[in-house]
Parts: structure tokens; sequence; C-alpha cells
């Protein structure tokens, strides 16, 4: 009987100790990000609440927020609750994003050599656009 409470309790150190991750598992999406120097515009293909959209800024665009509501500048609140998100921001070379949530990396970035600066973006990373289809 001994014997059994000290399997009971060594089941329960082993395989109930370890702590549930804080880092939820990535969202499942999959967008096309677009810029040129005063526009953004992305076609989200799944995970999305959206299809298509974008926006026009009057000179150079900043740095927009990209998640599966839309698609807005940095100044506009995002209250909503969402499953993935970051912030893309033109570079003099391309593009630069941080991850908010819903991914499994951190920062990504792309060069561009042609305007618009086009990359398919998803939880697991960035992928170039093929330009012929």
């Amino acid at each position: 009987m001994f014997r059994g409470f000290l399997a009971s309790v060594a089941l329960i150190l082993v395989g109930g100790s370890a702590t549930p991750s804080k880092t939820p598992p990535p969202a499942v999406f999959s967008l096309i990000l677009e810029s040129t120097s005063n526009a953004w515009a992305a076609r989200c293909d799944s995970g999305c609440r959206w299809r298509t959209l974008s926006f026009r800024c009057r000179q150079a665009c900043g740095a927009a927020v990209v998640d599966a509501n839309g698609v807005v500048t940095v100044a506009a609140p995002r209250p909503e609750p969402t499953a993935f998100g970051f912030i893309a921001q033109r570079t003099g070379a391309g593009v630069r994003a941080r991850a908010r949530t819903g991914t499994v990396w951190q920062t990504l970035s792309w060069g561009c050599t042609l305007d618009p600066c086009r990359a398919r973006v998803d939880a697991y990373g960035v992928s170039e656009i093929d330009r012929t289809r």
C-alpha cells in the first residue's frame, strides 16, 4: 500500500510538475501585405475577418498595424481582441515587421527592389510573391 502511495506521488511529481506554456499557439493566417511610400494594402487568404483592404496617407506612411481585424495606422486604437497582430514599417530597403501576438517570430524583414513592396506573411514567417502571376 505504501509503495502504491509513493508511486502515485512520484507520478504526480513527474507528470504533474510541468507548467503550462504561457505562450499561446500561433494563429492560423496567411496574407499578402503590400506597401508603397504612401499606402498600405493587404489581401487575407485565411485567418482574418476581412478579405482585402487598403489605405493611403497624405504623405509618407509610417507604420501600420496588421491583425485579424484589419490594417490601420499605429495611431488608430485597436481595442478588439485579435488572434494575430504585428506592426509593419517601410524601411529604405523594404519592410520590417514586429510581432504583437499569434506568431512564432518576433521580427521579420524583407527587401524590395520594386514598388509596390509585396510579401506573403503568416504565423511562421515571410515568403516572396511570384510577380509573374
